[in-house]
């Protein structure tokens, strides 16, 4: 384990930085801490809340992005995607970091239209294309109470959530391949959050956001876990987060053992997405030494 008393000093690096809870959890510890990603969706929640420190977003800010907005009078029926479309481009004229907390509002706003904010709901392409009689009778209700409520009210909403993720210390974000990031990084300690094998990726779950951010990006493959291990063969300690419905601890742990010693190994039960899910899947926390 690392001592509490030396995080002040320590480098923390997350590559697959995602959503940014355990980059900012560990920037609130006191590390200092580098975010990257490949996605769009994921630099803009890492320069909004990773690389910033005390800025948040006021009222005015709202009012000052939807003083802007040419579309209807500021409701999201006249269209679903246009009016986000042109606040996020309308964002690009504030500096930052307030640029990237207005996004991650604009974002929040946008995905909680959705059951479970997700884009790639199976009659989301029936809303946006505005065919309401092809909306299962279920979700109708939640697509109407989400599109009758006033964009301002909505963006305020979301504006407040932000703002209570903004805390001080220390962080920069950098883009790019996870591999790449971690070769050029000066990290004493690696989070490895790689997607897992055998489930969905977020790229097909949230492409409309993708495309709604500026196009959707060409996607790498993942790296393997190996050549994630090799190209931290440098940095003295590793988290691995991983799991999936083909992977055993015991076979992760003799993985990663060719590459460097496993120090704890911790089984964490959950569902994933458990309004849908039929059954829990195991995600597994890894600890390695250098």
């Amino acid at each position: 384990m690392i001592p509490p008393a030396t995080w002040l000093s320590l480098n923390f690096l997350d590559p697959f930085v995602g959503g940014g809870s355990v980059a900012l959890a560990a920037k609130w510890y006191g590390f200092n801490v580098t975010a990257g990603d490949i996605a769009e969706r994921s630099l803009v929640v890492a320069k909004a809340l990773i690389a910033s420190n005390a800025t948040k977003i006021l009222s005015t800010d709202i009012t000052r992005l939807l003083s802007r907005l040419q579309v209807g009078d500021a409701n999201v029926t006249d269209g679903l995607e246009r009016p986000f479309s042109e606040l996020l481009i309308t964002a690009e004229t504030f500096t930052e970091p307030l640029r990237s907390l207005l996004k991650l509002a604009i974002i929040n706003s946008y995905l909680h239209i959705f059951p479970m904010s997700l884009p790639s709901a199976s009659d989301s392409r029936h809303v946006v294309a505005g065919e309401w009689d092809r909306i299962s009778p279920r979700r109708l209700g939640h697509y109407l109470r989400a599109l009758n409520r006033p964009l301002e009210t909505t963006l305020q909403n979301a504006a407040l959530a932000v703002n209570r993720s903004v805390i001080g210390g220390r962080g920069a974000v950098v883009t790019g391949s996870a591999l790449n990031t971690i070769v050029e990084s000066k990290a004493d300690v690696l989070y490895l959050d790689p997607p897992y094998a055998g489930t969905s990726g977020y790229a097909d779950n949230y492409r409309r956001l993708d495309e709604l951010l500026g196009g959707d990006r060409p996607h790498e493959p993942a790296p393997t876990l190996d050549e994630l291990f090799e190209a931290s063969s440098g940095i003295e300690t590793v988290i691995l987060s991983y799991g999936g419905p083909t992977v055993t601890i015991e076979s992760l742990v003799t993985s990663i053992e060719r590459h460097r010693p496993v120090t704890s190994a911790v089984e964490v039960p959950y569902r994933h997405l458990k309004s849908i899910a039929k059954e829990g899947t195991n995600e597994y926390i890894i600890v390695c030494s250098g």
